[in-house]
């Protein structure tokens, strides 16, 4: 492990531009919010959007919120917006009544739209999980765009020593299925670092090329950083992982990287 003090973006990669799909819970949203407002700030013009359903950005994340349920329309003003170097940009298909959230785009809307060149980058917030800090992923999630680039796993490191149950993780059986722990009993490191790598877990469907990296969120306690960096131990030593780097730090006030570890045997390989 390496204490870094550098952008998010060089701890993700980040570098060339392209489709950037996160996945998984505990700090999606934030996490999307975080990227558009620092690749924005490199002059670098962004869209973020979702292919599920997310929140409505809080005020002052991103310049304009397109919300239209006219695809044709939305994409013209989205392409508009773009032209104008107006970033970062938050596009969603309609407003779901009484939820407090948008609805996003289709995977084929957002190919569109990469494929125009706009946009150096595009942002997915690409399944939900109902603000747990961890879960297991439904048959159709995560639904995630065949070009994207980067597929960022998150999981929330206060969801270890809580147990398998609705309230801390979002699809709870399905998740002990995965983990192989029965409901009720507690999560552990291992637990979580299973449900990451697991061929039907949180990063499945992501596609063969794009980038994968682990996002371990809420280090924000010493014991938090060390069950993170049980975690990432556990993953690289996994022989089948296609993780390529694990990444512990914290998303909230002062959003910070801490620690950072490859796997080498998928960087040599790539």
């Amino acid at each position: 492990m390496k204490k870094l003090c550098f952008p998010f973006r060089k701890a993700f990669f980040l570098e060339t531009g392209g489709i950037i799909s996160i996945v998984g819970a505990g700090g999606k949203t934030s996490l999307m919010h975080v990227l558009s407002r620092e690749l924005s700030a490199s002059g670098e013009p962004v869209l973020a959007t979702t292919t599920t359903k997310v929140r409505i950005p809080e005020g002052g994340v991103f310049s304009k919120i397109i919300i239209c349920a006219n695809g044709k329309e939305l994409l013209r003003e989205v392409k508009s917006c773009g032209e104008k170097f107006i970033s970062p940009v938050f596009a969603a298909s309609g407003n779901i009544s009484g939820q407090n959230k948008l609805t996003g785009l289709d995977p084929e809307a957002i190919e569109r739209i990469a494929g125009s060149a706009i946009y150096k980058w595009i942002i997915v917030e690409a399944d939900g999980a109902s603000q747990r800090p961890l879960k297991a992923p439904a048959p159709h999630e995560p639904v995630i765009p065949r070009s994207t680039g980067w597929t960022i796993g998150v999981a929330g490191l206060d969801g270890i020593g809580k147990p398998v149950e609705a309230r801390w993780v979002f699809r709870p059986e399905r998740f002990a299925e995965l983990t192989n722990i029965k409901m009720g009993e507690i999560v552990t490191e291992h637990s979580v670092a299973k449900a990451l790598i697991h061929p039907e877990g949180i990063m499945k469907g992501s596609p063969r090329n794009a980038r994968k990296i682990v996002f371990l969120n809420k280090a924000d306690r010493p014991e938090r950083v060390e069950s993170g960096r049980k975690i990432t131990s556990i993953i690289i030593a996994f022989g089948e992982s296609t993780v390529e780097r694990v990444v512990i730090g914290r998303l909230l006030e002062t959003p910070s990287i801490l620690e950072c570890r490859d796997n080498e045997r998928v960087r040599d390989i790539g």
